[in-house]
């Protein structure tokens, strides 16, 4: 049962587990959607703030873009605009009048042709400022909040920064740069628990020097609430297999205690239907073996012994029919007017022989006069029977029993006393 309980638990633990993890990945891949398609809206915005339109003998008459960079390296791009225009169709050429490779940069315009046909922007000459620019925290901090108002959630969160150095920009392989500083963080966000309270989103580019991230310090409790149907569910479900298992275990154990009364009971019976029936044979074995017969006053006496064991005998066995009657009904106890002092005397007599037989004896002394009492008269004479039989039972040869009865004022006090091997210090509290 303890096993099964155990396992159960095991299991139970292991599936909340499980929901927690898929719980939190979800939220994880929701924050980067949501944090992603938050920096690309912002970076759209600051791309269209930067389009600044120019005289058309600026360009000696060109149809295109000039990007002008802070440190006064120009780029043209020269977007020509041929063919049908029903089509609304255009072909883009960029222009780097500079020594210096810039790949990253070339890599950051690629898209905006695209951008610039969705945007259908009319003929003309433009400047696009391309700078290393940067987002401010605040802003992002404002716009991701909206973001989550509307997805209707509510969480305390930080916004991360990293940025590329000047000279690590400037020279070298700008790429290879990137992609280190990206695995080295997607490794860190790879080996952070599950089980933490915050939760980091992946870096996202802004432009080719400055990434940002979010971090949600409230995670936890988020994840909690959402998993609580399966912890609770796990609750009912322990509560339910507990309580199966303690009716089980108390039907189990009064199926027990059902079982160690009906040996006790048929112990008893078996003790209690021997004895009159030995008290019988001794008789009839006296009045054969010792001439019994011849004397009349001690066959008198013996058939009395008899007659007395023969009648208790039949109690007995009304007992023993009765007893369904009182698993179903209880016991039918009618309190009568007992004289206890007489009940004891008939007892001595009958175990007379029995006494005989091993060399005992019986000394009864009373005390007070008055010893009625209202009770059973067969349960009583069961009682005084069975003490006095084992005492002789269980004591060596030559017995010796006291039996005294005292009457003091409104109780009646029986103390039987014997010379036997007494009860086990085990069986005393039985």
């Amino acid at each position: 049962m303890a096993t099964s309980i155990l396992l159960l638990l095991a299991l139970q633990f292991f599936w909340l587990t499980s929901s927690y993890e898929k719980a939190y990945m979800d939220l994880r891949k929701d924050t980067n959607n949501l944090f992603e398609s938050t920096i690309g809206a912002l970076r759209d915005s600051l791309f269209i703030k930067n389009f600044e339109r120019i005289p058309s003998d600026t360009a000696s008459g060109a149809t295109g873009l000039i990007f002008k960079t802070e440190k006064d390296t120009s780029f043209v791009w020269k977007g020509t605009s041929k063919g049908d225009r029903k089509r609304n169709t255009s072909q883009i050429q960029i222009f780097i009048s500079s020594t210096e490779k810039k790949d990253s940069l070339q890599r950051f315009l690629r898209p905006i042709g695209a951008q610039i046909q969705r945007a259908k922007i009319e003929t003309g000459n433009f400047i696009l400022r391309v700078g290393p620019d940067s987002l401010s925290r605040d802003v992002i901090r404002v716009a991701f909040q909206k973001a989550l108002q509307k997805e209707n959630l509510s969480f305390r969160f930080e916004i991360g920064k990293r940025s590329i150095p000047e000279m690590e920009h400037s020279f070298g392989n700008p790429r290879a740069r990137f992609k280190a500083l990206f695995e080295r963080a997607e490794l860190d966000e790879e080996t952070r628990s599950v089980f933490t309270d915050t939760i980091t989103s992946r870096w996202v580019r802004f432009n080719p020097i400055n990434l940002y991230n979010v971090q949600i310090s409230n995670g936890r409790s988020y994840l909690l609430k959402g998993i609580a149907p399966q912890f609770l569910f796990a609750i009912f479900l322990t509560v339910l297999t507990l309580g199966a298992f303690w009716i089980m275990y108390r039907s189990i154990r009064s199926q027990q205690r059902l079982g160690e009364l009906k040996n006790d009971f048929i112990s008893n019976m078996t003790h209690e239907l021997k004895t009159p029936i030995t008290t019988v044979g001794v008789a009839i074995e006296a009045l054969r073996d010792f001439n019994g017969i011849e004397n009349r006053e001690l066959t008198k006496e013996y058939l009395e012994i008899a007659q007395n064991e023969l009648n208790r005998l039949s109690l007995l066995t009304d007992k023993i029919l009765k007893t369904s009657l009182f698993e179903s009904k209880g016991v039918d106890f009618q309190p009568e007017p007992v004289q206890l002092d007489q009940v004891i005397e008939q007892v001595i007599a009958s175990l007379k022989l029995v006494l005989e037989r091993k060399k005992g004896s019986i000394k009864f002394e009373k005390t007070g006069s008055d010893f009625e009492l209202q009770g059973s008269l067969v349960h009583l004479t069961n009682v005084v029977y069975n003490l006095l039989d084992n005492a002789l039972k269980y004591s060596n040869d030559n017995p010796i029993i006291k039996i005294g009865l005292i009457e003091t004022g409104r109780e009646i006090k029986l103390v039987v006393e014997d010379n036997g091997i007494g009860i086990s210090s085990e069986y005393k509290k039985r």
